[in-house]
Order: structure tokens, then sequence, then C-alpha cells
């Protein structure tokens, strides 16, 4: 798979968020933490907790790097 040039920047330049992606950063933010809060309720302490509240950490930067607009890449710059 080939990279533009212009992809790449795009994947690694820091894309300040908007009033509207705030409010969705927020949004997430608010939600996933309210599930680690009953991650950590229900679970035990042990290695599978921990990666479970890793995971969520994990689905945060994904979601994030989704509702940044201007990050998303168009599905071209990944065709084979």
């Amino acid at each position: 798979m080939k990279y533009t040039k212009s992809t790449i920047i795009d994947l690694f330049t820091y894309h300040p968020p908007t009033p509207e992606t705030s409010k969705k950063y927020a949004s997430v933010g608010k939600a996933l933490i309210e599930l680690a809060y009953l991650v950590d309720e229900l679970t035990e302490e042990s290695e599978q907790k921990q990666n479970a509240l890793l995971q969520l950490h994990v689905a945060r930067m994904a979601i994030n790097l989704a509702i940044t607009s201007d990050a998303v890449v168009s599905a071209q710059a990944f065709d084979a």
C-alpha cells in the first residue's frame, strides 16, 4: 500500500479541536468514564481488568481520531 505525501502529513499533523468536535470528545469521554467505573466496580483486580481499562483508553483514541474530520483519511489512501 502506498501513501501519498499529503496523507502522511495529515496523519501526523495536529488538528486542533473545533467547538463542535470538543463537544463530541466530551460526550465520548463521559460515556467511557462511566463504562470504566462499571468495569472497576464489577471486576476484581487482575490483568484482565487492567487490559479492559487499557482497551477503553485505546478505543477513546480511535473514536477521537474518527471524530476529527480533518484527520480522516480518504478510503483511497488505504487501497492496496
